[in-house]
């Protein structure tokens, strides 16, 4: 059984798409969630806090969404209990909030960006979009795989030239392999930025989702 995610849960109107987020290794679901408010003035933002202890794993008093190798490559049974987890919450989100949800986006920093992006793209007709902040493409073959096609799927993806824990030379991966697919790629190299969220990027962020379909 998949463990259960602890939620921090901003109703918005009926109706309203819904921002699900994901924070980063050794953080906790208080994280992005101002960020939220931000990005989606009506909808309903929910952050959730990764199943994972970090400190077993030497990632700190936070949580995790699964262990890492060298190059953050993930421990396979550990990032397969991750996405079922995600999964679970998804599937329970109507009984959580008592009606059925409007539209649903991710959004994720980090490991969680890494977690966004592989939940869109393995339930690619249930996702409005994904955004992705100093992220990564954790395994390029569910671009090619699945029931749904990745082509046209929104992704934002921004990303700092300075990040010294996701180096930049990973997001250039990773958008090459989205635009190889056809996703509907929105791609944002930040000069100097480290690995962080500039004000800049969200600006951009809130653009891209006034803009979605």
């Amino acid at each position: 059984m998949s463990p259960a995610l602890h939620a921090l849960v901003d109703p918005g109107a009926a109706g309203e798409p819904v921002l699900l987020l994901l924070h980063g290794v050794g953080s906790d679901e208080a994280d992005l969630q101002p960020l939220g408010r931000e990005l989606l003035e009506r909808g309903t933002v929910i952050s959730l806090r990764a199943p994972f202890p970090g400190a077993p794993w030497g990632y700190g008093s936070g949580h995790a969404w699964y262990q890492f190798q060298g190059d953050m490559r993930p421990v396979a049974a550990t990032f397969a209990a991750g996405a079922a987890a995600l999964d679970a919450f998804v599937d329970e989100l109507p009984a959580r909030l008592g009606t059925r949800p409007g539209p649903l986006i991710l959004g994720g920093f980090s490991q969680g960006g890494a977690m966004a992006l592989d939940y869109g793209l393995r339930h690619r007709t249930a996702v409005r979009g994904v955004a992705i902040w100093s992220g990564y493409l954790v395994d390029d073959t569910v671009l090619f795989t699945g029931a749904t096609p990745a082509a046209g799927l929104p992704v934002f993806w921004g990303h700092g030239s300075a990040d010294p824990i996701v180096p930049f030379a990973w997001a250039a991966r990773g958008w090459a392999a989205l635009e190889s697919a056809n996703v509907a790629l929105d791609a944002h190299r930040y000069d100097g930025m480290p690995h962080t969220i500039w004000p800049a990027e969200i600006e951009d962020s809130q653009r891209w989702l006034a803009a979605l379909p």
